[in-house]
Order: structure tokens, then C-alpha cells, then sequence
């Protein structure tokens, strides 16, 4: 089975929300600094790594390096199952592998708040997380850590600790320094992040003002 999408298309499908669908590598901006950083989460993409992009200046850029990661981990699984016709901008893609749904994007606030409502149904509300038509997610992106409730704090860590036991890819971005990490979190599960992926501090200016100021 196949079928033709675009761009934007397959971040959708992603749960990637439409004002993020543009982001790229190649439109991140910036000075040296900035596009040193860039490059080495694009090198931790290129092999399905696990990265977690931290800092307490919001607007820095870390979701859309985030997102990036996340389409870039995409494209190298699902490269030899799809045709690009640049032409008018479309995909198609056929076969398991080429499928969207298998790297995901959430949100962080709005799942705390989510598994907060599950009830006697939290298991299988995480469990349903990481499969879509029986087939494991490959990559999921958590963007905001730390921006759940308080009360929340517990079932993001169940999401963590699965992320973990399933060794899935993940992809992480929080306004919280290590500092806050380690003291709004279990100490363990920070350490298991470390052992399985890189921090990576992004806190220059925000990025989004100097894109408009053209200082970025």
C-alpha cells in the first residue's frame, strides 16, 4: 500500500502542530555558535540517536532543532521506501518503514494532562504511546519537559521510565536547567536518560526574536 503526501504532510501525521511543520535544519539560522549546535544534533539524528535539548531561555530554537531531529530520524529509516518528486513538492511513500505515525510529537503539558484523565486506564493509554497498528514507535519527541503539573509529574516519569525498558528514541526540549531536571525528576531516571542519549545546552538569546530582528 502506498499513497502521496507532502512535507508537511508527513509532520503532520507526526502530531507535529502547523505552525512547527516548516522546521528544518536547513532554515535554523544563526551564528557559528548556534550552527555548531545544529550540526551536532543533526549528526545525532543521522544515526537515530537519543538527544535531549535543555535551557532556560525560551524561544532559543530548541523546538524547532527538536523537530528537525525528529524528521531527520524519519527520512533515515524511511529513504529506500519513498519517491520525491520535487517538482511539486510531494512524497509517496509505500511499505512499514516509510509510515509517519512511528515517530511521534507531543507535547508534554497537554499529555500530563492527558494521562491525568486516563484513570484505571493509565497502563494502556502509555502502552498506546509507543504502538500504532501493532507496530512499535521508533522515535517519540517530548517537547517541554518539566511544563506538566506538578500533579503530573509521576505519570511523565511512568513515560520515561517505558521510554527506557523499550529502549525507544527519544527526542526531548526543557526550559529546565540539569539543576531543575534532577530536582523535579527521580534521580534515577535522569541518569538513565545520560547513560542512553546527549544533553545538549541550547540558552543563547531567543531565536525567534533575533529571526525578526535579524540578529540570530
Amino acid at each position: 500500500m502506498s499513497y502521496t503526501t507532502t512535507k508537511s504532510g508527513i509532520l503532520k501525521r507526526m502530531g507535529v502542530p502547523s505552525v512547527y511543520q516548516d522546521c528544518t535544519f536547513d532554515n535554523f539560522e544563526g551564528d557559528p555558535e548556534k550552527l555548531f549546535i545544529r550540526d551536532s544534533i543533526r549528526s545525532i539524528a543521522d544515526v537515530n540517536g537519543s538527544v535531549y535539548l535543555h535551557g532556560e531561555t525560551t524561544g532559543a530554537g530548541k523546538t524547532h532543532l527538536a523537530i528537525a531531529a525528529l524528521a531527520r530520524s524519519w527520512w533515515n529509516v524511511a529513504k529506500s521506501c519513498i519517491e520525491v518528486d520535487a517538482t511539486n513538492d510531494s512524497i509517496t511513500l509505500s511499505g512499514y518503514f516509510s509510515s509517519p505515525y512511528l515517530f511521534r510529537y507531543y507535547n508534554v503539558r497537554r499529555l500530563g494532562l492527558e494521562l491525568e484523565m486516563a484513570g484505571i486506564e493509565l497502563i494502556a493509554q502509555i502502552d498506546n504511546l509507543f504502538i500504532d497498528d501493532d507496530e512499535m514507535v521508533m522515535c517519540l519527541l517530548l517537547d517541554e519537559l518539566g511544563r506538566e503539573p506538578n500533579r503530573c509529574i509521576e505519570r511523565i516519569e511512568c513515560v520515561l521510565d517505558e521510554i527506557y525498558a523499550r529502549q525507544t528514541q527519544i527526542i526531548i526540549t526543557s526550559n529546565l536547567t540539569m539543576d531543575g531536571l534532577e530536582s523535579r525528576y527521580d534521580a534515577a531516571i535522569i541518569r538513565r536518560l545520560d547513560q542512553t542519549g546527549t544533553f545538549i545546552n541550547v540558552n543563547w538569546p531567543a531565536y525567534d526574536l533575533g529571526i525578526k530582528n535579524g540578529t540570530a
